[in-house]
């Protein structure tokens, strides 16, 4: 009841702004008021905070994780993000653990669980090089300058961070926890092939699942005029390639936020300005 045993914390985790928000991974408590209310964080230096506001942020698969704020916390040390066009192929990456023991691994490529993709969340894992062992499970993840890149999920899936940004960015701005919404489905021409399009990179909004239409009825690009078939190919001026896809770059914005979208129709090039909606 008076004392903490450090090595069998319940969760592992990383400061993630100077005011005392933190990143917990593998906390399996995901009530908010339970984890306000029984659990502490105790920092590397020994300093016990309690914590005074919290929420969940549901990932695909194994990949929750829990955002808490540090009571009292003022002038913590944190490090960079780093951001999706950060990890590439061949980045070396550090895994650490939360008993200190460390990996040393490359990203082999960004992978995603089937072709057609949502743009309301980007749905991602980095397979890396080398086999990730249960002690690495909840481990944090960063590039050799030290800029965090993510963590370890319970299936031992790599997540990205900015898997969560919207999320949090969100409640902090708005106080509620939700993800940018533009409502299509679409295919990573970066990573398929169609010869009857002449356009080798962006988001083809194409799909055959009518359970997952191209333009979702209703939503955001619907009501902006976009079309099954369209290929959107520039968010705010920047391209969409190998190395920025639809739902990354649209992770780094919030709901409310007007964004411009460039697109081609049948070889016309269009633009048109959205207000991002709230994910369901």
């Amino acid at each position: 009841d008076n004392y903490y045993v450090l090595e069998k914390a319940d969760a592992f985790g990383l400061v993630l702004s100077s005011d005392g928000w933190a990143l917990l991974s593998g906390l399996k408590e995901t009530n908010i008021n339970n984890v306000i209310k029984d659990y502490s964080v105790i920092s590397a230096d020994k300093k016990v905070y309690a914590i005074d506001k919290a929420f969940a942020v549901k990932i695909t698969g194994d990949g929750d994780v829990v955002l808490a704020h540090l009571k009292g916390a003022s002038n913590l040390t944190t490090r960079s993000m780093a951001g999706a066009y950060n990890l590439k192929p061949g980045t070396s990456i550090i895994l650490l653990s939360a008993d200190g023991k460390t990996l040393f691994s490359s990203i082999v490529a960004k992978k995603r669980p089937s072709i057609l993709l949502s743009s309301d969340r980007p749905d991602i894992h980095l397979e890396v090089a080398n086999p990730i062992s249960d002690e690495f499970k909840n481990a944090l993840v960063f590039n050799l300058g030290g800029d965090f890149i993510g963590w370890v999920d319970g299936s031992k899936a790599v997540r990205p961070n900015y898997t969560f940004f919207p999320a949090w960015r969100a409640f902090i701005a708005q106080s509620k926890s939700v993800f940018p919404s533009l409502g299509v489905n679409y295919l990573n021409l970066s990573a398929i092939k169609v010869p009857a399009l002449k356009i080798d990179k962006g988001a083809w909004l194409k799909s055959s699942d009518s359970k997952q239409p191209a333009i979702i009825p209703g939503g955001v690009a619907d009501k902006a005029g976009l079309k099954e078939g369209d290929v959107i190919t520039r968010i705010n001026n920047q391209e969409l390639d190998e190395n920025n896809d639809l739902a990354e770059l649209l992770s780094s914005y919030l709901a409310g936020e007007t964004v411009n979208l460039t697109y081609s129709r049948g070889g016309v090039i269009s633009d048109v300005d959205v207000i991002l909606g709230e994910a369901k």
